[in-house]
């Protein structure tokens, strides 16, 4: 490209044909230039989206998914072993308190054997 002389007192058709051609080339290169701005533009709003998206989900995923919680899990399983420690515990003392009475009326029955002999 041929940078053009500029003559005011005598202008020549050819330096305005230069003129023109120059301004239509400036022309040009500034669209192609605004699209790829407007291509930037969008391809950096996307990424912006997609880094808060991608920031958002391991503490959405906190919120929104129950993960079990061991500690209660365990104090659960704690109280219900000791409710059924606690329930053996009461129905070996009435198998003791029964085994007992049993022997007693053994006995008495045995004492009644013998006083009718």
């Amino acid at each position: 490209m041929r940078t053009p002389i500029f003559n005011v007192i005598e202008p020549k058709t050819e330096l305005q044909i230069d003129i023109r051609n120059l301004i239509h080339e400036q022309l040009e290169t500034s669209k192609i230039q605004s699209k790829t701005s407007d291509n930037q533009y969008k391809i950096s709003i996307f990424l912006t989206i997609t880094a808060i998206f991608i920031s958002l989900v391991p503490i959405a995923s906190e919120f929104l998914i129950k993960k079990p919680n061991y500690n209660e899990t365990i104090i659960r399983l704690t109280e219900s072993q000791s409710k059924l420690n606690e329930k053996v515990s009461n129905m070996s003392k009435i198998l003791l308190y029964l085994q007992n009475q049993v022997r007693t009326l053994e006995k008495e029955n045995e004492l009644l054997k013998q006083k009718n002999n």
